[in-house]
């Protein structure tokens, strides 16, 4: 099983016999605090454009010269010469135009999600619910929801592999219950808020009577627990907590607590996702959300994750602006809901 690691680059580490994925990728390797760290204790109290370019002209022996690619002068080639590259030039073009037409019809598609769908056309449940509609039912749930992702991905023009498996329908899930999601939730919220009071050096003790009033310091897992009840923090420690609160929301999410999840390429609402966790006392009146929309998210956010993941072993950027981070973090808490038998502290995550 995976296990959360420190790396000697300071950067969080999750790490397996199989994969390691950074949780932080800050770009350096001195840990950097995100914005989610920029609030401190006092959160539970209240591209550059370029210059124009210069217009070169194409240089030709002969003011009567008609230069064409690469500046050649056709006046100088025999027509027999000129046909023949004609005709080489053709099944380019072809293929050209058919990638044209492609991407054109990409574009309109997402064109018309966009804008059919303008209340959610910005969320993830908004876009997959267009592309559902587009599919056969003659697939079975899994392979449907897959096909989903993939032209969603398309539309997003996120590099994708298609031999990627789908993950287990419904009948093969044996989810968490709306109390057991709840209180994890809470115990992510002390954990996340350790961070936040150990940037303003807030004595232990003083956390522990503040954090008192959500009676969740059981809810706690092992590796929380060491850090929610150490006297101080490191500087990477406190980055580690922050990326609990992307756990949170998409808890808070799978209650319905949370209305909807965008596209990650963004971090959370801070206070948002924190008070409503804050004031959300016990799971009576709670149910969890639709199983296909949380099985939607989980397998859109396992091909995403396969992405960041290739692109980061190649040492780039997750491309289109993706936050690695948040999606690893999103798919910890989706895999956690979907699995009763799943440790919080040794995620399986391999792609």
């Amino acid at each position: 099983m995976p296990r959360l690691v420190k790396s000697s680059s300071h950067q969080p580490v999750l790490a397996s016999a199989r994969n390691a994925d950074v949780l932080h990728a800050s770009g350096s390797s001195a840990a950097k605090p995100r914005p989610h760290v920029a609030r401190g204790a006092s959160l539970w109290t209240a591209p550059q454009e370029s210059g124009p370019r210069r217009q070169g002209r194409a240089r030709s022996g002969s003011k009567h010269a008609r230069p064409c690619r690469g500046g050649v002068d056709l006046s100088a080639m025999s027509r027999g010469w000129r046909l023949w590259q004609h005709s080489q030039a053709a099944p380019r073009r072809k293929a050209a135009s058919r990638s044209e037409a492609k991407r054109q019809a990409r574009n309109r598609q997402a064109s018309r999600w966009q804008g059919e769908n303008n209340a959610s056309s910005h969320t993830i449940g908004g876009m997959l619910n267009f592309f559902r509609r587009d599919k056969p039912n003659s697939l079975s749930p899994s392979l449907a929801r897959k096909a989903r992702s993939i032209e969603l991905l398309k539309a997003r023009n996120v590099p994708f592999i298609e031999h990627l498996p789908h993950i287990d329908d419904e009948s093969a899930i044996k989810p968490r219950s709306s109390d057991e999601v709840l209180r994890r939730a809470r115990g992510c919220l002390i954990y996340f808020m350790r961070g936040q009071f150990a940037m303003d050096n807030v004595p232990l003790a003083d956390f522990r009577d503040k954090m008192a009033e959500l009676q969740a310091w059981n809810d706690l897992t092992a590796a929380e627990r060491v850090v929610a009840e150490a006297e101080t923090l490191t500087q990477q420690q406190i980055v580690d907590t922050s990326w609990a609160l992307e756990s949170i929301n998409v808890l808070a999410w799978t209650l319905g607590i949370v209305s909807a999840l965008d596209w990650p390429d963004k971090l959370c609402d801070l206070p948002t996702v924190v008070n409503k966790i804050r004031h959300t006392r016990d799971s009576t009146g709670l149910k969890l959300i639709g199983l296909t929309e949380i099985l939607d998210q989980t397998d859109l956010h396992y091909r995403l994750h396969w992405t960041c993941r290739d692109r980061s072993l190649r040492g780039q950027e997750p491309p289109c602006k993706l936050l690695h981070s948040v999606i690893l973090a999103r798919r910890q808490a989706l895999e956690w809901v979907t699995d009763s038998e799943a440790d919080w502290d040794n995620p399986e995550l391999s792609t």
